[in-house]
């Protein structure tokens, strides 16, 4: 029998086509894809390999038993017997041909410092590690006789104390306190009773958390770089370099009787007129008479603005800007520049030294941003000492009425011992 209409079974059949021509299209897009997955696993494992392969032949970094590796491995060091020399590692041998050019004896110690070389040895891998988890940061003037962290600290000591021997000698990665007693900061008040997560770490068979060191001589409680630069593994065992994101920096800083004092890491201008009331009248730079702000409504606005800060985050930069940082880790070997900005990107090895260095200088030293105030702030600098001055810790640094509080703060110096 003849179709009668030919035109639409040519058109059945072209969509019949069409429809499989799709379908194996599709077929054929699934079919490449799961060969691109394929692909991609296999990259991505032989890049894992390589990485490892390639990090155990460098002579800088830890080596490692292939029938033993772990992830969670030791940080890189450096060779012993090598020297650095402004961020290049150079052999001994490169190191004596690098004295000798520039007219040095080479078997002479002092020739290697003199041009800047430093030898990587065990025993200042040892200082460097002493004072990593030994030293104190910061100074016992600004930090404690005006901020007053140890006071502020001593406000949770026994809580600290209580919550540490409940641990029975077992490490723990987040010291977790009851406290005993109704504590205000700010606009906020910690309730008796209320479990607060500190994020301190505590050894095995530890009695003090890890970055905390109670210093006898001037009974004062100060930290160390591993309060934020230092962890511990889920088995106890200590991880330099490792952040403490858990850290309640918040919490532990706004403790502090005269948090205010460090005014400028935040975006506060004391002389804003909501903070005026009962603050002393100095002297500025230009012998003008400026009231300073009321220290009690100074100091609750600024433990609010604290306890807003997440865990583990700090404000290291006395510039006015609400800016705060996570605490970053402490491994930097092939790190270089250390930061964005670029300023610590010549010296000792890569500019470490010098970085290490602005911790103590500016970003511990709360005190230190009133010489530049005026220009990076717009604060005069004696507005700036007056303000951290009249609720400082130590009463005895508290500046009266009518005085200049640079030229008062060098006598009451001198005339108490405390630099």
């Amino acid at each position: 029998m003849v179709n009668p209409f030919p035109g639409i079974l040519y058109m059945e059949r072209q969509k019949i086509n069409s429809k499989n021509r799709l379908f194996r299209g599709l077929f054929a897009k699934k079919a490449s894809r799961r060969y691109l997955l394929v692909y991609i696993c296999i990259m991505v494992f032989a890049g894992i390999l390589l990485s490892n392969s390639l990090m155990g032949n460098q002579p800088a970094f830890a080596t490692f038993p292939r029938n033993d590796f772990q992830l969670l491995q030791p940080a890189p060091t450096q060779p012993f017997g090598y020297y650095d020399y402004f961020g290049k590692l150079l052999s001994p041998k490169a190191a004596g041909k690098l004295v000798k050019q520039l007219g040095l004896n080479p078997g002479d110690p002092v020739s290697y410092q003199k041009v800047g070389a430093v030898q990587i040895t065990k025993e200042l891998i040892g200082k460097g590690e002493d004072i990593y988890f030994n030293r104190k940061i910061g100074d016992n003037f600004g930090l404690q006789a005006v901020f007053g962290f140890s006071q502020g600290i001593a406000t949770i000591l026994p809580e600290i104390k209580t919550a540490i021997a409940k641990l029975g000698g077992q490490p723990t990665t987040n010291l977790q306190i009851i406290i005993q007693k109704d504590i205000t900061l700010g606009s906020r008040t910690f309730p008796a009773g209320t479990i607060l997560n500190t994020g301190l770490k505590v050894e095995k068979g530890g009695t003090f958390p890890l970055g905390f060191l109670a210093d006898e001589k001037t009974g004062t409680i100060g930290i160390s770089c591993a309060l934020c630069h230092a962890s511990l593994s889920n088995e106890g065992k200590l991880l330099a370099g490792v952040p403490n994101g858990e850290l309640a920096i918040p919490f532990l800083i706004a403790l502090s009787p005269n948090t205010a004092a460090g005014f400028a890491r935040l975006n506060f201008n004391p002389l804003d007129p909501q903070y005026q009331g009962n603050g002393q009248t100095i002297v500025n730079s230009k012998g003008e008479l400026v009231k300073l702000p009321d220290p009690e409504k100074l100091e609750k606005a600024f433990d609010d603005a604290v306890l807003d800060v997440p865990f583990g985050h700090f404000e290291s930069s006395p510039d006015g800007i609400n800016d705060t940082t996570q605490i970053p880790s402490g491994f930097t070997f092939q790190n270089h520049p250390y930061t964005a900005s670029g300023e610590f990107a010549v010296g000792p090895f890569n500019g470490l030294s010098i970085f290490n260095s602005a911790v103590h200088s500016s970003e511990i030293n709360l005190l230190a941003a009133s010489q530049l105030s005026e220009k990076t702030l717009g604060i005069d600098s004696e507005v700036y000492i007056g303000t951290f001055l009249q609720n400082a810790t130590d009463t005895r640094l508290r500046l009266p009425d009518g005085v200049k509080p640079s030229v008062w703060l060098r006598q009451k110096q001198q005339e108490l011992g405390i630099f």
